[in-house]
């Protein structure tokens, strides 16, 4: 599965709403892909080194994982 912001599904429609861990280091994502993570509610490590995510983008997803 590609996590390019456009082409991807969304995690929980793929049977991955438990998923714990994702690493998407050096990929496309962007601020608007973030969006699709906000629904992983196990998720518990998140490896991000993409230089597309800015800090509001970051903090968002921060906050909806929260919750």
């Amino acid at each position: 599965m590609k996590a390019e912001d456009n082409s991807s599904p969304n995690f929980t429609s793929l049977g991955l709403a438990n998923l714990e861990s994702i690493n998407l280091s050096f990929t496309a994502v962007t601020d608007s892909g973030l969006r699709k993570l906000s629904a992983l509610s196990s998720l518990k490590s998140l490896n991000l080194d993409a230089r597309q995510i800015t800090d509001a983008g970051l903090a968002a997803l921060t906050n909806a994982l929260i919750i």
